[in-house]
């Protein structure tokens, strides 16, 4: 097909490209929503970006070799040559793999796939506007504009190289400012070695001095990294390899060059009067490379589109960090999960064709192809919205009355083999200290590049492939993604191992916290990306492993923020946590399983196994029930927001039941119906010895327990919150009310006799739930506990996972939809009794539903985004539109179009009307957090259908008035008129004199 576009079709003004891989991919992106070029002001004016030393990347451009035939002919055309003076096969050592780091084969390398590269777009009929290179990047503008022939600059750039690479050692040190003077930084020793973009300068000079410059910045709080080369290129360190290179370049034949170039000397146009000048090579090798200033003479183009002819996008990375979103930028040549280098060159390709440049794209696509008929155009088409339903009227999964009891059955499953080499991926490992340096290894070894990151006590580099960062703190983990995003190597595959290397205990939530931070920063840049977190001893498979319920949280967290970010694709690996298997032995079925598909699956000895929820219809037994006439049962918890109302109407039916309630301080009462003999104690439910006192009063008037049962408070306000905006508060809520009584009650119930203890659980460890990271986490843990405690003693633990019928938010008793998986108030109890009576302690589901389609998604989703300028048409809604009104309003407005991708939205248009959902309301309440400082919570999003004005109006009252702003404003200046006494004096609890 795209055969037949190229050769058969006429090319109107009105363009549209795709680059598909398969028939089915490209059906899915040709249907995908995206708009025509339209007729355009005038042709683009391309600029061909050559890359410098640093970009090169294992194998680059093996791929294009074999596929394109001009490609391969200017790539071998100047290979043959290098090798002749290297004495290796050049072009060998660059498409197997080999060592191209060190500078005498690092810059004939990237000359090579350069220059193949720019000679390849010129044979397409590209003719650029001009040609910007960094470094040895402007040798191959040069050639191609003619200054020299390729034979001359062969044999340049192999002396410049060697004679590099036997310069004095030396250092360099890119540092990341705000637009400070960097002549302060410079003395003797150390000088500017290139000025890349605003804010972006590269020092270079002696080792010693670079260390104490980059402890002089750290200090200042200016962000700096040490680059990986042994050499301080660009710098008065290489005045001998320039003195011995000066006698090379006055014998070489140098012309004015017949294409416009930039020059990295001046950042302006290269003169004829420069190019045929000797000592300008010269003052080239050893002065500051003036890349930003080259990049800003560029952007006085009318229409430059920027192309990156090289490996990576280091450079498209800079002109887009100094343009701005203005510009069009295309990157280089890469190999990753989502792109190979043909796709990245066919992309370009069509970018370039669909605004409108004149390209031979046969010169461009692979070899091969014939025609085959098509459809003929359509003209004058228009996509019409469908409005999609409100939220109260969506349909709820079909109830299934036969799967109200399910369990988790474990079974084993065939070992994955080896992966399959598809395309090159990065990962990025956070290592344990264990496992992570042999994982990174072995897939090292499977061609592909793995960086690892361990906790430390700041943002570091301490060598290219490693980082480290603090645990839990957002900042250090969007500076690594950021270093990983400078040099091209954002991650396609994310491997979390520390659970076990913080030493996380599940009243800490350590994993959890330093998880949630990663998710944050994310978030903050989203790009498909697979995350696999590895735990041990956090599924309970065979009955017999160590738990470990601190790990088991990070399964919760990781389900809601799969659902919360579908860019992310969530896989939960549990490693067995009494194996002697050595680390190396172990990376590589880790390395195995990674390429899998499963989201979920437990590694237990020499077997993987793989979870299924099934249904089950237990008997319940005649005799030796454990709700007997007569029983003593405890409720114990905040009974009044969990269960216990459930628990109490359904235990006061049985005869002569005495009940106990062992309530939360501070929570409210509950009424026990007339009849029923009860004792009613107010107690700190998560102190062990309170409880334990209280168990003690009990069997002094009763005589025995027969049961106790643990409530937990539902989903309320101070549980809920999407993922990135977790906080300290949240994960102690859940601790305070959730994982602290079970614990308590677990050591107040450890060596009493006890007949059974039923926890409540939540519904939200299988389903997740939109908001629901730390709940679902902490009910998790709530699971894994009680799991470990029925394995021992003589009392049977149950937990039971309820899905909860009408459960109501505490913002203003306003009800949420109906849970589709909840059972009946009134069957609530009965499946309990039944669960119990049948003896099934450990973990039980009980809902109602298909409750598959919550499960943990393994791939992520992959959207593209509307290319429209102004998005799509606003649906024809009751409401007129009206447009929006003051800052707050437009603020509101212009948030709801960029999520929703509207081209206008309306004061009075609802959220939901408008095409939003629950997993967009996530994502609304960030964006509006981030846009106003006022509290902003789900509930403002999940309920009715919140319209602009409405938020807006919301907003506005929480944010500070003029003469709030004015009163604060007086009092600083009152307050930084005063002493430290006079302070002190006025603070509270100050001692009177």
């Amino acid at each position: 097909m795209a055969f037949t576009l190229r050769a058969g079709r006429t090319a109107f003004a009105r363009r549209r490209c795709v680059v598909a891989t398969s028939r089915e991919d490209a059906v899915a992106r040709l249907r995908a929503p995206q708009t025509f070029s339209a007729g355009q002001a005038g042709p683009p004016e391309p600029v061909l970006l050559f890359s410098g030393q640093g970009s090169q990347y294992s194998a680059m451009g093996a791929r294009l070799h074999p596929e394109i035939p001009a490609f391969r002919a200017a790539f071998d055309a100047c290979a043959d040559r290098f090798s002749d003076r290297l004495g290796t096969d050049l072009r060998r050592l660059i498409l197997d793999g080999g060592d191209i780091d060190d500078t005498a084969r690092a810059q004939p390398a990237l000359f090579t796939l350069d220059y193949a590269l720019g000679r390849l777009w010129l044979d397409a009929g590209l003719v650029p506007r001009a040609l910007h290179g960094h470094s040895i990047g402007e040798y191959v503008a040069a050639c191609l504009a003619g200054v020299f022939d390729l034979d001359t600059a062969v044999a340049l750039v192999a002396e410049r190289a060697r004679l590099m690479q036997t310069a004095p050692p030396g250092a360099m040190l890119a540092v990341m400012h705000a637009g400070e003077d960097i002549g302060r930084w410079l003395d003797g020793d150390i000088v500017h070695a290139a000025a890349n973009a605003p804010g972006l300068d590269v020092l270079a000079g002696p080792g010693p001095a670079i260390d104490a410059l980059q402890g002089r910045l750290k200090a200042a709080g200016i962000a700096s990294r040490r680059l990986k080369v042994s050499h301080a290129f660009h710098s008065p360190m290489m005045a001998e390899a320039a003195a011995a290179f000066r006698p090379m370049v006055a014998k070489a034949d140098l012309r004015a060059p017949a294409l416009p170039v930039i020059s990295n000397v001046t950042g302006s146009w290269l003169s004829a009067g420069e190019a045929t000048d000797p000592e300008y090579w010269i003052r080239h090798l050893l002065g500051t490379v003036r890349f930003g200033d080259g990049t800003a003479t560029l952007d006085r183009l009318a229409r430059p589109v920027f192309l990156e002819a090289g490996p990576g996008e280091a450079l498209a990375t800079l002109v887009r960090h100094q343009i701005g979103g203005e510009a069009t930028v295309l990157p280089g040549l890469a190999e990753t999960a989502r792109d190979t280098e043909t796709t990245r060159l066919l992309a370009a390709a069509g970018h370039l064709w669909q605004a409108g440049a004149a390209l031979d794209l046969s010169v461009l696509a692979p070899s091969g192809g014939h025609r085959v008929p098509l459809p003929t155009y359509p003209f004058q088409r228009r996509r019409h919205w469908i409005t999609a339903p409100a939220p109260d009227r969506a349909a709820p999964p079909v109830a299934d009355d036969s799967a109200v009891l399910r369990r988790t059955d474990w079974r084993r499953a065939p070992q994955p083999g080896h992966p399959a080499q598809t395309m090159r991926s990065r990962w990025l490992v956070f290592d344990d200290g264990k496992l992570g340096t042999p994982l990174s290894h072995a897939i090292e070894r499977a061609g592909e590049d793995a960086y690892r990151v361990v906790p430390g006590a700041a943002f570091a580099e301490p060598d290219y492939r490693g980082f480290t960062v603090r645990p839990g703190v957002v900042a250090d983990h969007g500076a690594l993604l950021d270093a990983l995003g400078e040099r091209g190597a954002n991650p396609d595959h994310i491997v979390f191992l520390w659970s076990g290397a913080l030493a996380a205990t599940s009243n800490d939530f350590a994993a959890a916290r330093a998880l949630r931070a990663l998710v944050e920063a994310l978030a903050a840049d989203p790009h498909p990306v697979r995350l696999t977190v590895v735990t041990r001893g956090a599924r309970d498979v065979t009955g017999t492993e160590t738990l470990d319920p601190a790990s088991s949280a990070l399964a919760g967290l990781l389900q809601v923020a799969g659902q919360e970010h579908p860019f992310l694709g969530c896989r939960h690996i549990d490693l067995d946590p009494d194996a002697s298997e050595s680390p190396a032995a172990l990376s590589d079925r880790l390395r195995q399983e990674l390429a899998a598909g499963d989201a979920v699956v437990a590694i237990r000895g020499r077997h993987r196994w793989l979870p299924a929820l099934v249904s089950i219809a237990p008997a319940v037994p005649s005799k030796d029930r454990r709700l007997k006439p007569g029983g003593v049962h405890v409720l114990v918890g905040d009974l009044a927001a969990g269960l216990g109302r459930i628990w109490v109407d359904g235990l006061a039916r049985l005869p002569g039941v005495r009940l106990v309630l062992l309530r939360q301080e501070g929570t409210a009462s509950l009424q026990v119906p007339a009849g029923i003999e009860a004792l009613d104690l107010r107690i700190d439910c998560t102190d062990a010895e309170a409880v334990g006192r209280a168990l003690d009063e009990v069997v002094g008037r009763f005589g025995r327990i027969d049961g106790l049962f643990l409530s937990l408070p539902l989903i309320i306000e101070a549980s809920v919150a999407p993922v990135s905006l977790i906080g300290d508060d949240h994960w102690a809520h859940v601790h305070r009310t959730k994982i602290a009584p079970l614990h308590a009650l677990a050591r107040a119930a450890s060596g009493r006799r006890i007949g059974f203890a039923c926890v409540q659980s939540s519904l939200s460890t299988e389903v997740g739930g939109l908001g629901l990271g730390a709940y679902a986490a902490a009910y998790h843990a709530v699971d894994t506990l009680t799991t470990a405690l029925d394995r021992s003693g003589d009392t049977r633990w149950f937990a039971i996972c309820y899905a909860v019928a009408d459960e109501t938010t505490a913002a203003g008793g306003r009800r949420a939809a109906a849970n589709p998986y909840a059972l009946p108030t009134a069957e609530t109890f009965e499946a309990t009794r039944r669960i119990l009576e049948a003896g099934l302690s450990g973990r039980t589901v009980l809902a109602r539903g298909d409750l598959a389609a919550a499960a943990l998604r393994a791939e992520p989703v992959r959207t593209e985004t509307t290319a429209a300028a102004g998005g799509h048409r606003r649906p024809d809604l009751a409401a007129p539109f009206l447009a929006p009104r003051g800052e707050v309003e437009e603020t509101v407005a212009a948030i709801f179009r960029r999520l929703l991708g509207l081209d206008a939205v309306g004061a009075n248009d609802g959220f939901f009307e408008l095409g939003g959902h629950s997993l967009m309301a996530v994502r609304a309440v960030a964006e509006l957090r981030k846009a106003f400082p006022v509290e902003i919570e789900m509930r403002d999003l999940l309920f009715d259908n919140p319209t602009v004005a409405g938020i807006a109006a919301a907003i506005a009252a929480r944010l500070p008035q003029d003469d709030d702003l004015a009163a604060m404003a007086a009092l600083l200046d009152e307050v930084e008129g005063l002493s430290d006494d006079e302070l002190n004096d006025l603070m509270p609890g100050a001692t009177a004199p």
